[in-house]
């Protein structure tokens, strides 16, 4: 499947949860009406300190989030990566699902960011 990645750098305000929707508010206004998400954590997490990303597709588009887990305690989720398909498919958001991980280290190259923890 083919894509493009655009880099961010915003933090998350707010996540709101109702009976009939799921918002997620970042800095400085925007806005993300979630269609569906999944955490990724993973799979052994090291010893110490490490990320959790969210792959989140919603009416505004996809999206990965993460936050820093450091010395136990969870930080701050920002958004990290818009990820725009070449044309959209019913099945982008579970094939990103399938391939996140191998996908993850191509969006922080093709966006001039390193992985580590010190964004």
């Amino acid at each position: 499947m083919e894509f493009s990645v655009r880099a961010l750098n915003a933090e998350v305000l707010h996540f709101l949860t109702t009976a009939n929707a799921y918002t997620i508010f970042y800095e400085p206004y925007g806005r993300m009406d979630v269609a569906r998400c999944t955490s990724m954590t993973p799979d052994a997490p090291p010893e110490g300190d490490f990320w959790c990303y969210m792959w989140v597709q919603s009416v505004q588009g996809f999206f990965v989030l993460h936050q820093p887990v450091l010395e136990g305690k969870a930080g701050t989720w920002s958004v990290i990566f818009e990820i725009v398909p070449a044309e959209f498919s019913a099945g982008f958001f579970s094939w990103v699902e399938d391939h996140f991980w191998t996908l993850l280290p191509r969006w922080a190259a093709e966006a001039g960011r390193p992985l580590g923890l010190r964004w």
